[in-house]
Parts: C-alpha cells; sequence; structure tokens
C-alpha cells in the first residue's frame, strides 16, 4: 500500500512540476515580449544528459536481469566515480562521432 501512495505522490509532483515550467514559460514570454529560445550548447547538454541516462539505465537493468554483480564506485585519482555512470557519459559523448562518420559513408 505504501508503494502505491508514493507512487501517486511521485506522479504528481511530476505532474505539477510540468505545468509549472509551461506557466514559468509562458510568464517569460509575456513579460519579456518575446519567445525564450534553446541554444544549441542548452540542447546538447540536455540531449547528452539524457542519452547518459537511458544508457546508465539500460545498462543497469541488463546487469540486474543477468544477475551480474559489479562493484558500483571506484576510486581513481581520490575520486570516487560510478563505473557505469561514467561509461554512459563516455559512450554517449561518443556516439556523434558514429553518427557523423557514418553519415559520411552514406553519402558516399
Amino acid at each position: 500500500m505504501k508503494i502505491y501512495i508514493l507512487l501517486s505522490v511521485f506522479f504528481v509532483l511530476i505532474y505539477f512540476s510540468i505545468k509549472l515550467r509551461v506557466v514559468n514559460r509562458r510568464n517569460v514570454s509575456d513579460y519579456y515580449e518575446y519567445e525564450p529560445k534553446d541554444t544549441p550548447l542548452s540542447r546538447s547538454i540536455v540531449e547528452l544528459i539524457s542519452i547518459a541516462g537511458g544508457i546508465y539505465i539500460a545498462l543497469t537493468l541488463a546487469l540486474s536481469f543477468l544477475k551480474i554483480d559489479y562493484a558500483p564506485m571506484y576510486r581513481l585519482l581520490e575520486v570516487e566515480f560510478d563505473f557505469l555512470a561514467a561509461l554512459s557519459i563516455v559512450l554517449a559523448s561518443v556516439q556523434p562521432v558514429f553518427t557523423f562518420i557514418g553519415s559520411k559513408l552514406k553519402l558516399k
């Protein structure tokens, strides 16, 4: 029963978050009399993080499904990090390179 209450609260918070984002965006456009635009840099950062997040979730679910244990935290130069998160960001960073190469090969 607790899980249903937590899920309900979570989805209500998500709904209100989206609703407030729309209202805030509309208020900014009304106040400044122009529509705020995303910059290519901000769109690229959002795309990188969302792709890395998707890769991280997919890897975590695959390891969980296959019942493979892995050490979630590694230390490198006194910095602890999650190996899957680092791998996800690296794969998401390299993905545009392969897309670019693939598009160039397709054009020939």
